[in-house]
């Protein structure tokens, strides 16, 4: 959206002879060439992330400017490549951190700006940004998206936003009906109608709902911590952000494989919850750069608290199952910690392809997966192999929703 609505101002863009935008046109009848710099579609946007714990040493990442000198994201310069967007409290780890690049270049998302996802007495600091995002959705669903932006109070920067409001409300992407807005209206005023300090307010139950999530999670990281199989990163406070940030510990490093949609292979497998890996979440950054050792993107797993309560006690009760005894199974289409551990340690001895991977060559049948599930655990029958090998298809047509039992309605 951001580079369709920059398209369309394609005309105003900077045209000068040092762009190579300028010097680089194609030949017409008026000159030996025709700059390009207000043509549509020389635009591009790509991601990338950096490690905090790089950042604190003092290697900045770097990228080339059309002028083709390197610039880090801290570089005061026009012709500087870098816009920062900044989640406050961060995306998954709930982080508290000022934008690394100018004001100018900040763009901040107070999305999660909630009291449910803060520690108790979480003041906000005097951030410096361009522009602020913040959801009107989020505090209710995980799922609807609406809200409200600030800009910075200058001419170009309100054109700009007013500019792409009428953009985003636009029939052509699905113009937003009277009862939708003034429906949001009202129920943001039902939200709103009591302070934090009252018990009996909105916001003050759905932080006590949070916290109580946080309390369940933190038991069943601490048993599989305890045991040396999972954790949570040091680095997140305490019911801090909507979502848990955790990692499986050194010495299952390297084994999780890629089981489609994105799914944490050791809790899918095992406690049999379907959450986020963070395969997707590094933008680009190397995830040993994290700090913790030779972890790879599937290490990690990424697990949101918008679902009801007795969802997370029934996880801690698996994780403290699980962690508490490695052979011990969930169910008897589950895999235990053990057999989890065999299947994968099987595949890497053999060079066979991990049994999710998605990378190129043969798609396997579900009876043959099934049958290398058998092979690390035998005593499984083969009906619930065949349901753990099609539960873990990476092919497979996503049907449970994330943060849910994926044995639900088994």
């Amino acid at each position: 959206m951001a580079l369709t609505w920059a398209d369309l101002q394609a005309s105003s863009f900077y045209n000068g002879e040092e762009c190579t935008c300028h010097t680089n046109g194609i030949a017409s009848p008026v000159g030996p060439y025709s700059s390009t710099c207000n043509s549509k579609g020389i635009l591009t946007l790509s991601q990338r992330g950096w490690a905090p714990a790089v950042w604190d040493k003092g290697i900045y990442p770097h990228e080339k400017g059309d002028d083709g000198v390197d610039y880090d994201p801290t570089s005061e310069a026009d012709n500087s490549p870098w816009i920062q967007t900044n989640v406050l409290p961060g995306n998954p780890v709930g982080r508290f951190e000022a934008c690394k690049t100018p004001q100018k270049r900040c763009l901040c998302d107070g999305v999660y700006w909630y009291p449910g996802f803060l520690s108790p007495g979480t003041a906000m600091p005097d951030y410096k940004c361009y522009s602020w995002a913040f959801s009107i959705t989020k505090i209710y669903s995980a799922q609807m998206r609406a809200g409200t932006y600030f800009v910075m109070n200058y001419e170009a920067a309100s054109t700009a936003a007013k500019s792409l409001s009428r953009s985003l409300f636009a029939i052509g992407n699905g113009l937003m009906s009277h009862m939708q807005v003034w429906g949001q209206i009202q129920l943001m005023n039902k939200i709103m109608a009591k302070p934090f300090s009252d018990p009996t307010s909105w916001l003050h139950a759905m932080a006590r709902a949070q916290y109580k999530k946080w309390d369940l999670m933190d038991e069943g990281f601490a048993a599989c911590q305890s045991a040396g199989i999972a954790k949570r990163t040091d680095e997140q406070n305490k019911y801090f952000g909507a979502y848990v940030f955790g990692y499986m510990m050194p010495q299952y490093f390297g084994l999780s494989a890629n089981i489609g949609a994105s799914s944490a292979d050791f809790f899918k497998n095992v406690v049999g919850y379907d959450h986020f890996n963070y395969n997707w979440g590094w933008r680009g950054e190397d995830p040993m750069n994290y700090g913790i050792g030779n972890a790879t993107s599937l290490d990690f797993v990424r697990i949101h608290l918008f679902r009801a309560e007795e969802v997370y006690a029934e996880e801690s009760r698996r994780m403290k199952l699980v962690c508490g005894n490695k052979a011990a199974k969930v169910t008897p289409s589950l895999l235990s910690v053990n057999e989890w551990v065999a299947l994968r340690q099987a595949e890497a001895a053999d060079g066979r392809r991990k049994l999710g991977d998605t990378g190129p060559g043969p798609k396997l049948d579900l009876h043959t997966r099934a049958l290398q599930i058998q092979s690390v655990a035998p005593k499984m029958k083969l009906i619930n192999a065949m349901q753990l090998a099609e539960a873990t298809d990476p092919h497979r047509e996503f049907k449970w929703e994330y943060g849910m039992p994926s044995d639900m309605g088994a």
